[in-house]
């Protein structure tokens, strides 16, 4: 959780500097989608993790540095993806009204609103049908469930593409923070 947050302002700085945010979304989808194969493949096949541990009285085996990279980068890549479309899907919602339209304008504020409800409400859901999956199937049918999800939503705003409203990028205020916070250190240092 703490890694996705953090790298959602990345995402933002992407999404506002470089991509346009629907591209921005698609591209950390697949970042997303990337991460969830590995955690897939490496939850289906006995070969890519460590033994479970049976006895609770005796030490475990430790997964070797094979098996913790794959675990790992799955992990981040998917905490990539995930706060990469975090920093861009709410604004990409919001590229869709026209704020100098008052019909338009009412419906964006609406449109915040729907768009926290439903993601707290799948988010629930997502967790319990997780734990439900994991529990009664294994962690490989779970993992498995959520890449489907990955790529059925990338198909699905690729498949929308025509529709969508996509502004440029007009440059990150985080760039903008940086520069001046860099150019204040510079001359610090020169003139002290």
């Amino acid at each position: 959780m703490g890694a996705t947050f953090t790298l959602a302002l990345l995402g933002g700085v992407f999404a506002d500097t470089f991509l346009t945010r629907l591209t921005n979304r698609v591209l950390f989808g697949f970042l997303e989608l990337l991460g969830n194969v590995l955690l897939t493949v490496q939850a289906h096949f006995d070969q890519l993790r460590p033994t479970p541990c049976e006895d609770n009285s005796k030490q475990c085996e430790a997964a070797n540095t094979g098996e913790a990279a794959i675990l790992y980068t799955g992990l981040y890549l998917v905490a990539l993806g995930t706060g990469g479309i975090k920093a861009a899907l709410p604004l990409l919602g919001a590229d869709q009204f026209d704020s100098k339209d008052p019909k338009e304008s009412i419906q964006l504020s609406s449109f915040f609103n729907w768009f926290m409800f439903s993601m707290t409400v799948g988010s629930l859901a997502g967790v319990t049908f997780v734990a439900r999956v994991s529990s009664n199937k294994g962690w490989d049918w779970a993992f498995g469930a959520c890449t489907l999800l990955a790529l059925l939503e990338i198909v699905f705003l690729c498949i929308g593409k025509l529709f969508y409203r996509e502004n440029l990028p007009e440059g990150s205020p985080v760039i903008r923070i940086l520069q001046v916070s860099l150019s204040v250190q510079f001359l610090f240092f020169i003139f002290m």
